[in-house]
């Protein structure tokens, strides 16, 4: 499901994918159906991907093949497609990037990999009843920021995505 944050009543649905289902016709539909990239971006700005590598574990992952595509996308777009990511505290971010073969990934697209938890963070005001927040600076820079979560249960949380 993808909600679109330009006029946030849309909610745009896919069907189901499966692991051996081709996921890019599923993502053209769901991009095409919010407006695609070329109405959300400059050439020349930076997207921010930001997956879910949180762990060296493949199924607790964002597949490749969802970053490949939009990859692609953003750089028709004629924007520049950026990957970050901090794993958070229970893993490694850098051990998991290794095992999960991203930054050999990327480096075969050409694309930055950027370790979130090596970025500056500045505090920003959400609002008026909630705390201040640190975001990483890249995040705050980038013109548009596609998160690629994965649905999945949670020690703490019970469920993320």
């Amino acid at each position: 499901m993808v909600q679109d944050t330009v006029n946030s009543d849309t909610i745009v649905q896919s069907r189901k994918l499966t692991e051996w289902d081709d996921c890019e016709p599923v993502l053209e539909d769901l991009l095409q159906a919010v407006g695609g990239l070329e109405s959300r971006v400059r050439p020349g700005e930076v997207v921010l991907i930001k997956p879910n590598f949180v762990a060296p574990f493949p199924k607790a992952t964002t597949d490749l093949h969802f970053i490949d595509f939009f990859i692609r996308k953003i750089r028709e777009a004629g924007a520049i497609p950026v990957v970050g990511e901090d794993s958070g505290y229970e893993f490694d971010t850098e051990m998991t990037l290794q095992v999960l073969g991203v930054r050999d990934f990327l480096r075969e697209r050409d694309v930055e990999m950027v370790n979130l938890s090596d970025f500056n963070y500045v505090k920003v005001h959400l609002a008026k009843d909630l705390p201040d927040m640190e975001v990483a600076e890249l995040a705050l820079a980038a013109g548009l920021i596609i998160n690629l979560p994965v649905l999945k249960g949670h020690v703490i949380t019970k469920m993320t995505g």
